[in-house]
C-alpha cells in the first residue's frame, strides 16, 4: 500500500524529550498529512499505527487482577467500537503491540 490513499490512520509519537506521547488519528488523510500534523504537535519520533475505518483505535485498560486479563475500559476517541477483552484475553489477529502484566516484585 502507498502512502498516499487516503483513508483513516493513527500514528503514536514521543517528543524531543520522551516523556510526552501523542496520538493522533484522521479522518481522509495521507502518511505524509499524518505525519506532518504529528510533526506540527511537537513529535520527534513517531510509528503508524493501524488504517481503515474500524482499526485505529486507542484503548484505556484498567489493571486486572493475576486471575483475569486486563479490559478495555474505554477508547480515547469516542465512538471506538471494541470489545472489553480485546488484544488481552486471547490472540488476535490484527495487532502490532501487545500488552504484558507487570509481576509484582516481593
Amino acid at each position: 500500500m502507498s502512502g498516499e490513499t487516503v483513508i483513516r490512520r493513527s500514528a503514536i509519537g514521543l517528543d524531543k524529550t520522551g516523556t510526552v506521547l501523542f496520538y493522533g488519528l484522521g479522518e481522509a488523510v495521507t502518511a505524509e498529512m499524518l505525519a506532518r500534523g504529528m510533526r506540527s504537535v511537537g513529535v520527534e519520533e513517531a510509528a503508524q499505527l493501524d488504517v481503515n475505518y474500524s482499526y485505529p483505535r486507542f484503548l484505556l485498560f484498567d489493571k486486572g487482577d493475576a486471575a483475569q486479563p486486563p479490559k478495555v475500559l474505554s477508547a480515547l476517541i469516542p465512538g471506538i467500537k471494541y470489545q472489553k477483552t480485546e488484544y488481552t484475553a486471547g490472540p488476535e489477529l490484527r495487532d502490532f503491540f501487545y500488552l504484558t502484566r507487570r509481576r509484582p516484585t516481593s
